[in-house]
């Protein structure tokens, strides 16, 4: 079965905004510190962008590698309005051979409908 997700005490929408950066910011990060191969880094970022445009707040969406014991899961957990277009707060979860970690994350999607990912 799937691992539990954790949960965090999430931020305010002006703390959200104040950290906003780019729509690719630091991907890396996203990986958790994981050091996942090419497909595995395409397999994350289609199920965080999958998560985004199409979940349900508590939806979770999963990916599996083939090659290597690795898989993650996203699952976005809140949903907000704003000014400029609406933000969701997500969970991430990746494993590789046994070791896991997860990150709380936030992305706004604006007007020009691109995400952008704040800290």
């Amino acid at each position: 079965p799937p691992p539990p997700f954790f949960f965090f005490k999430q931020q305010t929408p002006n703390e959200i905004l104040s950290g906003l950066v780019g729509s690719e910011m630091c991907i890396r990060d996203r990986y958790m510190r994981f050091n996942l191969n090419k497909e595995e880094k395409k397999l994350h970022r289609s199920a965080v962008y999958h998560a985004l445009n199409n979940a349900q707040n508590g939806e979770v969406t999963y990916w599996y590698s083939k090659d290597r014991k690795a898989n993650g899961q996203v699952r976005v957990i809140h949903s907000y309005p704003t000014s400029a277009g609406y933000c969701r707060v997500y969970q991430s979860f990746i494993k590789l051979n046994g070791a896991q970690r997860h990150m709380t994350n936030n992305a706004c999607k604006h007007m020009d409908y691109s995400w952008r990912f704040v800290k």
